[in-house]
């Protein structure tokens, strides 16, 4: 688990990818749904990209046997939690739009 903040999605998403040797491909839609409407308007105003900036989040990877209890988990807590990412060994590091 890690803090999305300095860097933001994009910056974490080189980060992991490199160091772990994996690829994270995120799905921009899923992405855009879960910034503030209202902070989400005043950068795209301001022409800042989003997935640059913290977004006041946190990333889990954990391995696919795994995904469910987490889910189940952080859902009986009421978090917003989406799956964005599929992962793989090798290859490129990018936003899926």
């Amino acid at each position: 688990m890690t803090d999305v903040t300095n860097g933001g999605v994009r910056g974490m998403q080189k980060e992991i990818a490199r160091t772990a040797h994996v690829k994270l491909i995120f799905e921009e839609e899923k992405l855009r749904a879960l910034v503030n409407k209202k902070v989400l308007s005043m950068l795209d105003k301001l022409e800042i990209d989003y997935l640059g900036v913290s977004l006041d989040a946190l990333l889990i990877i954990a391995p696919p046997d795994y995904a469910d209890d987490i889910l189940e988990c952080v859902r009986r807590k009421k978090v917003l939690l989406l799956i964005l990412s599929k992962s793989g060994r090798w290859g490129r590091c990018g936003i899926d739009n």
